[in-house]
Formats: C-alpha cells, sequence, structure tokens
C-alpha cells in the first residue's frame, strides 16, 4: 500500500512535469514547422501534417492538465465511466496518464518517421484523435454539459487538423483501401482499448 502510494506520487511528479512542459516543447515545435512550411507543403504535405499532430496533441494536453486542469478529476467525476461514488483515482489514475499520453506521442512519432512506408500509421493515430474528438463533444456532455478540460483546442486545433489531413489523405490518394483498413483496425482498435480501460 505505501509503496503503491510512493509510486504514485513519483508518477504524478513525472507527469507534472511532461505536462508544464507540453506546453513550450509545442510552441517551439509549432514555430520550427512553420518556418518549413514552403518546403514542405511542395515536397509532402502529408508527412508535415502527420508531424503537426505532435504539437497540437501537446497543446491539447496542457489545457486539459495545467491550463486549466483538471481532466483527471472532471474524467473521474462527471463523465460515464466515473464510479459510484466517485474516486480520486479511479478509472483514470497518474498510470494511465503517463501511458496513454506518452503512448500516443510515441505513435505520432513513428507514423511522421514512417510517413512515406507505411502512411496508415499515422492516418491510425489520427482516427484515434476522433475517439479523444467524440469524448470531449459528447460524453463529457452527458452529466455536465458545458466546458471541460481540453474542449478548446479539441474545437479549435484537433477538428480542424482532422479535417485537413483527412482531406489531403483523399485528394492525395496516399492510402489504398486496403491501407484504410489497416488505419482503421488500428485507430477503432485502440479507441476501444480506452474505452475499456475507463471502464475498469
Amino acid at each position: 500500500m505505501v509503496e503503491n502510494k510512493i509510486s504514485r506520487n513519483k508518477l504524478a511528479k513525472i507527469n507534472k512535469l511532461w505536462q508544464l512542459s507540453s506546453g513550450v516543447l509545442a510552441s517551439a515545435l509549432m514555430t520550427l514547422m512553420f518556418l518549413r512550411l514552403p518546403d514542405q507543403y511542395s515536397s509532402n504535405l502529408f508527412t508535415w501534417l502527420l508531424w503537426f499532430h505532435l504539437p497540437l496533441l501537446m497543446f491539447h494536453e496542457f489545457e486539459e492538465y495545467i491550463l486549466p486542469g483538471g481532466f483527471k478529476h472532471f474524467f473521474n467525476t462527471y463523465t460515464p465511466f466515473a464510479k459510484d461514488p466517485p474516486q480520486v483515482n479511479l478509472p483514470l489514475n497518474e498510470k494511465k496518464i503517463f501511458i496513454i499520453n506518452m503512448g500516443v506521442w510515441v505513435w505520432i512519432i513513428m507514423g511522421a518517421l514512417l510517413a512515406k512506408t507505411t502512411p496508415w500509421i499515422g492516418t491510425g493515430a489520427m482516427i484515434f484523435q476522433l475517439g479523444n474528438v467524440v469524448a470531449h463533444l459528447y460524453l463529457t456532455q452527458l452529466i455536465k454539459p458545458g466546458y471541460n478540460p481540453g474542449l478548446i483546442t479539441t474545437l479549435f486545433l484537433l477538428i480542424p487538423y482532422v479535417v485537413v489531413l483527412t482531406w489531403v489523405i483523399l485528394t492525395q490518394n496516399i492510402l489504398s483501401p486496403l491501407e484504410w483498413i489497416y488505419a482503421s483496425i488500428v485507430g477503432f482498435g485502440n479507441i476501444a482499448l480506452m474505452i475499456n480501460e475507463g471502464k475498469k
């Protein structure tokens, strides 16, 4: 019990570190990417957009956990996944916060690195992001309608991103029908995993 509390406190500190730094990292990455926009637009906009996913996600996480923050409390209290009565560390705890968010960082980076050979990986991350959009626009509104931590970046960053990336993929015929299937399996499969974790 004591060991679990210690490890939870350590994870909370680690989470706070990357959550605080995510705003600065996102700003730096976005600045660098916009400086390269003309070259990337003419050569490979799809790859550029896959990299662009990372700072957008970082801004989203910054809103969820830092400014104004409170996503963990909101999720564990005002969503259909909340326990009855609500609990501080269930179903969303520090371990899940770290694994989910860092896992998506790695996924996005891999998708961007492999954009030219396996474009469905990065597209799968975009499809997964749709689950995030639905969560902030629908699931979080069922019990406590109104603002929830992450809603602003969902509306003004993530939704436009998903629309633009989908348009680029379709107009440039980047994915074959089979690759769309792969992307859907990976994206929706991870959404299903998140829903299952939310029920525990």
